[in-house]
């Protein structure tokens, strides 16, 4: 039987680092699960997110999280890049734009492409 993969490497969506046409934040902590949309700089090859401040301290420091940046509408337009890591704030400049910054400190990258659907390389 063969697989078909949307998967594509990081690299293939890289625009979506250096221009984040949506970003949205999911994490979990004592409070339950939430979702923030959120504000995305690729600097030095720091993933820096910047959270309303209404959304209070969450995340908290050290919280693992999930960003996704994807764009499209239609299903072959669909691209995305999903960032798994943990939260940190170490050498943020603090900054007066209503945003909270902390960094994304990734274990896992998946990156996908709707329109690079193929049958998957290892053939399952």
């Amino acid at each position: 039987m063969r697989a078909v993969t949307r998967d594509v490497e990081p690299d293939a969506v890289r625009d979506l680092l250096e221009r984040a046409p949506r970003a949205c934040l999911g994490f979990s902590d004592e409070a339950g699960a939430a979702g923030e949309p959120a504000d995305f700089m690729l600097r030095d090859e720091r993933y820096l997110i910047g959270v309303r401040r209404e959304a209070g301290d969450r995340p908290s420091l050290g919280d693992e999280v999930v960003l996704v940046i994807d764009e499209g509408v239609q299903f072959f337009d669909l691209r995305a890049i999903y960032i798994r890591g943990t939260v940190s704030a170490e050498g943020l400049p603090a900054d007066d734009s209503g945003l909270r910054w902390l960094e994304v400190e990734p274990t896992k990258i998946v990156a996908w492409d709707f329109s690079e659907m193929r049958v998957a390389a290892d053939g399952s």
